[in-house]
C-alpha cells in the first residue's frame, strides 16, 4: 500500500519537423530513439540490440505510425502531439489556473486539468518562451491513483552533431525484428 517513485532521465533533441533523438534511461533500462526522416532506429545500449522500421514524414506522423504499426510509445511524446488530429489524450473536461509558481529560477503559470481517467497539471515558464517547466499526470482510474511526473528543462540553442539523428550499429550490435502491434496484443491475450 505504499506509494513509490521511479527515476528516469529522458533527453531530447529535435532538428526540424522531421529529425528527433530520445535518450531515456534510469538504473535498470536505457533506450535511445533516432529519426532522421526517413528511418526510426530504437537502440538498447546496456543489451546491444537494436531494430528499424522506414517511415517518412514529420514527427507527428512518426510518433502515430509508430505506435499503430509497433506499439511504441515515445516518453512526453504528447508534448509534441497537443493539438493536432494525431493527439492521445482526451480534450480536458474542465480546468483552471492554480496561480503563479517558482520552479527553479523560473517563475512559471501553474493549470490544472481533468478529463475521465486523468487529472493533469502543468507549470508554464512566464519568461519569453512559454515552454512546460513540470507536468504531473495522475491516474484517476486506479485507486493507488499512480502519478508521472516530469521536470524539464530547455535549450533553444543546442550544439546539434551532424549524425544525431541517424543510427550506426557499432562493433557487437544486433538486430532484432519489430514485433507488429497485432502480434503483440495477440501474445498478451494468450
Amino acid at each position: 500500500g505504499q506509494k513509490l517513485q521511479f527515476l528516469q532521465q529522458t533527453r531530447y533533441v529535435v532538428g526540424g519537423p522531421d529529425k528527433i533523438y530520445v535518450a531515456n534511461r534510469s538504473v535498470a533500462t536505457e533506450t535511445r530513439y533516432y529519426y532522421d526522416g526517413k528511418t526510426l532506429s530504437i537502440f538498447s545500449p546496456r543489451k546491444g540490440l537494436y531494430t528499424q522500421a522506414d517511415y517518412a514524414g514529420n514527427i507527428d506522423t512518426l510518433l502515430r505510425k509508430a505506435y499503430e504499426d509497433y506499439g511504441v510509445e515515445f516518453p512526453l511524446e504528447d508534448l509534441f502531439r497537443w493539438g493536432t488530429k494525431s493527439a492521445m489524450a482526451e480534450r480536458p473536461s474542465e480546468g483552471f489556473k492554480v496561480g503563479d509558481e517558482i520552479i527553479g529560477p523560473w517563475l512559471t503559470t501553474h493549470y490544472a486539468f481533468r478529463q475521465p481517467g486523468a487529472d493533469y497539471q502543468i507549470w508554464i515558464d512566464k519568461g519569453d518562451k512559454p515552454v512546460p517547466r513540470k507536468m504531473v499526470i495522475t491516474n484517476t482510474d486506479d485507486p493507488a491513483q499512480p502519478q508521472y511526473v516530469a521536470y524539464m528543462r530547455w535549450n533553444f540553442e543546442p550544439k546539434i552533431e551532424a549524425n544525431q539523428f541517424t543510427f550506426t550499429p557499432g562493433p557487437g550490435a544486433s538486430r532484432i525484428r519489430f514485433a507488429d502491434a497485432a502480434a503483440r496484443a495477440e501474445a498478451a491475450a494468450k
